[in-house]
C-alpha cells in the first residue's frame, strides 16, 4: 500500500486526541503503578529517602531533587519504549489507536521500525524538557546552595523554586506543544510534528 493513495484516510487530531486519551487510562495505569515504583526504586535511595521523610531535613531536597529528574527521564524513556514496542507489534497500534481502528506506518506504507517509533514517542517531552532546562538547571543550584546551608528555613525552600523564568518557560512548553499538534490540522496527510520528523503516518483502517 503506498501511502500517497488516494484510497487512505488520515487520521486527524480529535481521533488521535482520543486515542492518546484511551492509552493514558489504559497503559497509563499500570505503567503508574507498576513501572513506576520499579524505576523510582532505581532512582531513589530508600534509606535516604526514609531518612528524609521522617527527618524532614531541608538539605536533602538537593538530593531529591537530582533523583526525580532521573526518575523523570527513566519514566520517559520506558514509556517510549512500551509504546514503541506495542506500535512494531502486529497489531500496529497501541490499545488506543485499535479502539478508534487508527494505525502508524512508515510514510511508504509499510510497517514502523522499533528506532523510528522509539525516537517519535521521545520526540516531543525531549524538546519540551530542553525548554525547560533553564528553569530545572536555576532550581538545581539554588537546592545546591541550600544543602550547604547552616540553618535552611521553608521559605528558603520555596525560594529555590521561584524561577524567574516560569512563566515564560510554560508559555514556551504551551506554543511548542499547540504548534506540534496543530500541525496535523495544516498539513494534507495529518502529520504531526513527530511523523514529519520520523516518517509516520496515521491511518484509519487496518493496514
Amino acid at each position: 500500500m503506498a501511502v500517497m493513495d488516494a484510497q487512505v484516510r488520515y487520521a486527524g487530531f480529535w481521533t488521535r486526541f482520543t486515542a492518546y486519551a484511551l492509552d493514558t487510562l489504559i497503559l497509563g495505569i499500570p505503567f503508574v503503578l507498576i513501572i513506576m515504583p520499579i524505576i523510582g526504586a532505581i532512582a531513589f535511595d530508600a534509606e535516604e529517602l526514609r531518612k528524609q521523610m521522617k527527618t524532614e531535613d531541608l538539605h536533602g531536597y538537593y538530593a531529591l531533587y537530582k533523583s526525580m529528574i532521573e526518575a523523570g527521564l527513566l519514566c520517559m524513556f520506558a514509556w517510549a519504549a512500551i509504546m514503541a514496542l506495542i506500535t512494531i507489534s502486529k497489531w500496529q497500534a497501541t490499545p488506543g489507536k485499535r479502539i478508534m481502528d487508527i494505525y502508524v506506518i512508515d510514510d511508504k506504507g509499510g510497517k514502523a521500525k522499533f528506532v523510528q517509533c522509539f525516537l517519535r514517542y521521545m520526540a516531543l517531552p525531549l524538546l519540551l524538557m530542553t525548554v525547560q532546562t533553564p528553569e530545572r538547571y536555576y532550581i538545581y543550584e539554588n537546592l545546591e546552595k541550600l544543602s550547604v546551608n547552616a540553618t535552611p528555613t521553608q521559605a528558603d525552600l520555596e525560594q529555590s523554586f521561584m524561577t524567574p523564568i516560569s512563566e515564560l518557560v510554560s508559555l514556551a512548553s504551551l506554543v511548542i506543544i499547540c504548534l506540534w499538534y496543530g500541525l496535523i490540522a495544516m498539513r494534507p496527510q495529518k502529520t504531526a510534528g513527530h511523523d514529519i520528523l520520523f516518517n509516520t503516518r496515521v491511518i484509519y483502517g487496518r493496514p
